[in-house]
Parts: C-alpha cells; sequence; structure tokens
C-alpha cells in the first residue's frame, strides 16, 4: 500500500512540473486544438461514410445500366440435320425368265390338229412332267387370276408389269389371287385338267394383249 501511495505521489509530481511549464492561456489554447481536433477529425469522418454509400449506389447504376445496354449474345442456330430418306430397295430380277418346269415340250404354239381332225390354234406350249411337279413363277409379280376353263383346266395367271404369264392343266394352286410372288416360287402343281394331251404343263405368254412364243420369251433376257 505505501508503495502504491508513493508511486501516486511521484506521478503527481511530474504532471505538476509539466503544468508549471505551460501558463494558464497556454492551456485553453492546447485544449481547444484538441477539441478542434477532435471535432474536424468526427466530421470527417461523417462525411466520408455519407458520401461511401453515395458512390456505391452510383457504381451499382452504372454497372446494371451496362448490363441493360450490352447486346444478348444471339442463339446459334442449331443446324438442321437433313433426315436420310430410307433407300428403296428393288428387287433385282435375273436377266432370263425360269422356266416353269423342267421337261420336254410336247406341244408347241401354233396350228395343230386336234383328235377331232380339225385345225386348232395353240397359244402356247405344254410341258410334259409327271402328276404334281412343282411349277415355278417365270417372272416375279402378282397374282391375277385363278380358275377353271374347259381347255386350260384349272390355270392361274401372274402378271408382270405389262407381262401376264398363263400356267394350265394344274392338278393345285398355292396361293391367292392378289398375293405376291418371285421368280422362281413354286405356284402350283402341275397335271392333266382340260384339253391336256397327257400329264403335262401348259404355258403361255401375253405382252401388252397379245401372245408371244413362249420358247423364245423364256430364251431371251429381259
Amino acid at each position: 500500500m505505501q508503495k502504491r501511495q508513493t508511486l501516486a505521489q511521484k506521478t503527481w509530481s511530474h504532471w505538476q512540473k509539466i503544468r508549471d511549464k505551460f501558463t494558464e492561456n497556454q492551456w485553453r489554447f492546447l485544449l481547444f486544438c484538441l477539441v478542434a481536433g477532435f471535432i474536424l477529425a468526427f466530421a470527417a469522418e461523417r462525411t466520408r461514410q455519407l458520401q461511401k454509400p453515395v458512390q456505391l449506389e452510383e457504381q451499382t447504376k452504372i454497372i446494371t445500366e451496362e448490363k441493360k445496354e450490352a447486346p444478348k449474345p444471339e442463339k446459334a442456330e442449331k443446324p438442321q440435320e437433313k433426315k436420310q430418306e430410307p433407300e428403296l430397295v428393288r428387287e433385282v430380277q435375273p436377266a432370263y425368265p425360269t422356266w416353269p418346269l423342267e421337261g420336254d415340250i410336247v406341244r408347241k404354239q401354233g396350228w395343230f390338229r386336234s383328235e377331232a381332225g380339225d385345225w386348232r390354234y395353240h397359244n402356247g406350249i405344254d410341258i410334259g412332267a409327271p402328276l404334281g411337279t412343282k411349277v415355278q413363277a417365270a417372272r416375279s409379280g402378282k397374282i391375277v387370276e385363278i380358275g377353271q376353263d374347259s381347255t386350260l383346266g384349272q390355270f392361274l395367271k401372274v402378271e408382270s408389269g405389262d407381262i401376264i404369264t398363263v400356267y394350265g392343266h394344274l392338278s393345285a394352286v398355292v396361293g391367292q389371287v392378289g398375293e405376291s410372288v418371285k421368280q422362281g416360287q413354286v405356284i402350283a402343281y402341275s397335271g392333266e385338267s382340260g384339253a391336256s394331251p397327257g400329264a403335262a404343263l401348259h404355258f403361255s405368254v401375253l405382252i401388252g394383249g397379245e401372245a408371244v412364243d413362249p420358247e423364245l420369251w423364256l430364251k431371251t433376257p429381259h
């Protein structure tokens, strides 16, 4: 306790020495300077705080205006993909027609004397073959007619563009009218129906409605 009082006394003694160095007017001037400096510092700080938001607001406004004025980048148009149309697959037929079946020609196209003794025109060829032999389509096409005839017996017609092939003396038919068939496809079975010279297949060809020699047609590329 005694030490603390001694320290306080020394501090007060030191202060008195400092105080005595200045007159009363000097002390008043010093106090005025301190107060004036404090006021000026306070005023400057207050001014700075008031100006700062304004500057920030102005800067924000400028940035906002620049964003508004800046032109928006145009969206690049996506290139339209070309749709690839499916290629039409066309069936390539063999150059030569297919013989409807294998066998010897027992009656050619042209005039012949019938068993009754009269002359008749044979519009096609007859190919001899055992009963039930498979008959193939000479050309690809569509079945347009199936029927019975006193001369042809059971017959079938296939249309291939402007060509119609006729198959007669049949024992059975495979398929139905409106059905598409391919070259070489089995479409019937040989027989001896109608005015047949025996077990055979009648085969004739019409081009544009006109009969042509089937032998030449079968040997000619199409």
